[in-house]
């Protein structure tokens, strides 16, 4: 307790240095940790860098991803992780990228879900996994789209909900799910959504 103290660190221009431009945290957005490493996505490099932070003082790249035609990458900013699999929300591809990152120094593409007009998948920003399912926050859709992700190869739409004027879901920008219900909050609306789901 009391005053955080500095112990490591790891910035992209002494990353690339050292791995030959492979880091992809340029524009650092997102991160997720679990065990020993730290799972970081990146809104201007377009993937998701993975790092060891076994040890606290000297964190190493490990492993990325990036968008490249057959992933959904482009501007790469909410990330869950659940067992081998990373979920990432790809604000610029209207998507949902499902990676297998059981090898940390290898993540491969798994699948992913696009906004087709059956899902409400414009804009997304933040994700939240629990079971089988990922639950998304639209921002540029205003919405709250619940995804089954029980098959990662194929991910399918589940349901949605959208703003609707007795909602607070403008400018849906984050959500937390407990239970039975979703908890979503909009920056536009300045409120709070409680969804039974």
């Amino acid at each position: 307790e009391g005053n955080p103290e500095h112990v490591g660190a790891l910035d992209n221009a002494v990353c690339d240095a050292a791995n030959g431009n492979a880091c992809q945290l340029n524009g650092a957005w997102g991160i997720a940790v679990r065990g020993d490493y730290a799972y970081v996505t990146s809104d201007i490099d377009d993937g998701v860098s993975i790092i060891d932070i076994s040890d606290p003082t000297s964190p190493t790249h490990v492993g990325s991803i990036t968008d490249d035609g057959t992933t959904k990458l482009n501007n790469a900013l909410g990330i869950a992780v659940v067992g081998n699999y990373a979920y990432v929300t790809s604000f610029g591809d209207d998507a949902v990228q499902i990676l297998d990152i059981s090898d940390p120094s290898a993540p491969t593409h798994v699948g992913s879900i696009t906004d087709d007009g059956t899902t409400e998948l414009e804009g997304p920003i933040t994700i939240e996994v629990v079971g089988s399912y990922a639950y998304i926050v639209g921002l540029v859709s205003d919405s709250l789209e619940i995804i089954n992700i029980s098959d990662p190869t194929n991910p399918t739409h589940a349901g949605a909900i959208t703003d609707d004027g007795t909602t607070e879901l403008d400018g849906a920008y984050d959500v937390e799910v407990v239970g039975d219900y979703a908890y979503v909050a909009s920056n536009v609306d300045d409120g709070v959504s409680i969804l039974d789901i």
